[in-house]
This record gives structure tokens, sequence and C-alpha cells, in this order.
């Protein structure tokens, strides 16, 4: 009973192991490994990520070719080093792992940040909406004295006034993200560097 228990464990730590694998046995078979280095760079992993592989393939016994993978890896980091996937991943909360180097990675930090901004600042907006949301429901409410009425429609009345500064300041945001991005943009033109 032990030994079947034993058996059974290892299964379900192997079942783990393989699920959080980031390559398959036929990936890793495959040794493609400038194609897994161009998936790599143009998804801005870090390049620590091989090291996720290089797990992966040992379990089937395979080695991975760093040379290989790395040019791949760089050749991607050129298509993912872009000034509008810098906003695009910036706009839906994507963390930047600094890959992009030289004047592009400068570049693509400024916009990135600018751009994750504006993502933290629409949570805030979406969150104080369900708060607005909430309040409307509570004032509407049969049983409260007008005490408690007046109260709850005090505290919607300074909800629906912070939602519209942060309005304000989402509008503000969103011109500071095009100004620096067209600044970021003539920037590396002048220096003649692709974003």
């Amino acid at each position: 009973m032990l030994r079947l228990a034993l058996i059974g464990a290892a299964f379900l730590a192997a079942a783990i192991i393989a699920s959080c694998a980031t390559l398959s046995k036929a990936e890793c078979s495959a040794g493609d490994w400038r194609s897994v280095g161009i998936g790599d760079g143009a998804n801005g992993y870090p390049a620590s990520y091989v090291d996720n592989h290089i797990s992966a393939c040992a379990q089937h016994g395979i080695v991975l070719d760093r040379q290989l993978y790395e040019a791949g890896r760089q050749e991607g980091l050129r298509t993912y080093c872009r000034l509008e996937r810098a906003e695009r991943e910036g706009r839906a909360g994507r963390a930047s792992y600094n890959t992009c180097q030289g004047e592009i990675g400068v570049s693509f930090a400024r916009v990135h940040t600018a751009a994750r901004a504006l993502f933290d600042l629409n949570a805030r907006i979406t969150s104080l909406d369900s708060e607005i949301e909430t309040a409307i429901a509570n004032v509407a409410k049969p049983d409260l004295t007008p005490e408690q009425r007046s109260a709850m429609r005090t505290q919607l009345q300074s909800l629906q006034n912070t939602r519209l500064v942060l309005e304000r300041e989402r509008s503000a945001r969103e011109s500071e993200l095009a100004s620096i991005r067209r600044s970021e943009e003539l920037r590396l033109s002048q220096a003649n560097i692709p974003f």
C-alpha cells in the first residue's frame, strides 16, 4: 500500500513538473533553439528565461544550444523593442523586464512607464465606479433613516467628485503619454534608430 502511494506521489510530482515546463519533450527534441529564442525575444523575456528551457529539456536528457538561442532571442528583441509595443504592454498592465538595451531601451522604458501609469489610473477609476454603484444602491435602500440617507448621499457625492478629478487626470496622462511618445520617436529618428 505504501509503495502504491509513493508511486502515485511520484507520478503526481512528475505531472506538476511537466505542467510547469516551458518546452515539451517534442520541442526539446526538435532542437530549433533559434526559433525558441526568437519567440522569447519577441515576448520581451529576459536573458535568464533560457534557464527555464534548460531545466525543461534536461528532464528529457536534451541540452539546449545557448548560442543559437541567444542569437534568436536578439532577433526577437528587435521585434519587441518598439515604442508601439511599449505603449501596448504598459496600457495592458504588463511588466517590462528591461530587456531592450541602449537608446531604444531608454525610450521603451519611458513610454512603458507612462502607459503603465494610465493602466493604474484606469484600474483606480474602475474600482471607484464599483464603489459608486454600491453607494447608489445603498442610497436607494428603503429602510434608511433620513440621517443615514443624507450621509450616504454625501459619500456618493464625494465619490463622484473624486471620479471627476481622476477623469481630468486621465485626460492629462493621455496627453502626457502622447507627448512622451512623440518626443522619443523624434529622439530616436534623429539618432537613426528604428522605433
